[in-house]
């Protein structure tokens, strides 16, 4: 038999090295944010800047309005202030329009439900860039571009955030909703005081989720805003340190940074019940 002691310095090890490649990156990402251009292309490379300059996050906030202002009384969010609002207004409209559809389909019982789930999965296997060109068809007839109805009303469904909580919402014992029915709950009580309490961790998880993919979206922002800065977010903003003929790395690195912090925090916060999430909704229901 192997050694006890063997095998687990091999485990160890081998999670060492997935740790340091995934961390790599990112540690290099930070690193670059506070070099010159010249320094992050310099060979050998250095981890550690040498100068240390925090020139790049003056290019992004001077060239871009990161943050909140007023000009001529009038109040603009900046770029920071679109990215939070459409990442949060995207994130509560799915998980409000996930958890009322996973319900319904886990606990109603209607002619065709089981079909009608089927065609709402489907959703899953269409990606967003095949239905990108009807959906920005109607946005623009709609007048929403450049708007923040454009950029959020689009996105407040998703199939996969139904099909998640409707796995949980099954493994949830009927015998307290048969109790609140007893004492006179509608279907919507029930979900509101009984189901909605016991599902805080795959709501949470399903918030997380959503958050990370929104706050980091990029085509879908790219396509709906031409360019105006009123509703430009955070990674479409970076983007215009890129062109034909040189690419500003510096900015961009200091700018996916800033990007990095808000994805740490939310994960920080939601930790716990991001992980019981995910145990729980990968329980088959009944």
């Amino acid at each position: 038999m192997t050694n006890p002691l063997v095998r687990i310095g091999v485990t160890y090890g081998a999670l060492l090295i997935v740790a340091v490649l995934m961390i790599g990156p990112f540690g290099w990402m930070l690193s670059a944010a506070f070099k010159t251009e010249r320094g992050i292309f310099a060979y050998p490379p250095q981890w550690i800047p040498e100068p240390a300059t925090f020139a790049n996050f003056t290019i992004l906030t001077r060239n871009l309005p990161f943050t909140p202002s007023l000009v001529d009384g009038v109040f603009k969010p900046g770029i920071i202030g679109n990215t939070f609002a459409m990442t949060i207004a995207i994130t509560a409209g799915q998980v409000a329009t996930s958890a009322l559809a996973a319900f319904a389909f886990a606990r109603l019982r209607f002619p065709g439900r089981d079909l009608v789930f089927v065609l709402f999965l489907a959703g899953l296997i269409v990606p967003l860039e095949v239905r990108m060109v009807p959906i920005y068809l109607l946005v623009k007839q709609f007048a929403w571009l450049d708007t923040y109805q454009g950029l959020i009303v689009p996105q407040l469904v998703t199939a996969y955030g139904t099909f998640l909580l409707r796995q949980f919402f099954r493994t949830l014992p009927t015998e307290l909703e048969d109790a609140a029915r007893i004492d006179g709950a509608s279907w919507l009580g029930i979900f509101r005081m009984v189901v909605l309490p016991l599902s805080r961790p795959a709501l949470a998880t399903l918030a997380a989720i959503q958050f990370t993919t929104w706050w980091t979206a990029f085509l879908w922002p790219l396509i709906v805003t031409t360019g105006k800065l009123d509703t430009l977010t955070l990674n479409v903003a970076l983007n215009t340190f890129r062109n034909v003929n040189a690419t500003q790395w510096g900015p961009i690195m200091a700018g996916s940074t800033v990007a990095v912090v808000p994805i740490l925090v939310v994960y920080l916060v939601a930790q716990r019940y991001f992980v019981e999430g995910i145990q729980l909704t990968g329980l088959g229901g009944r």
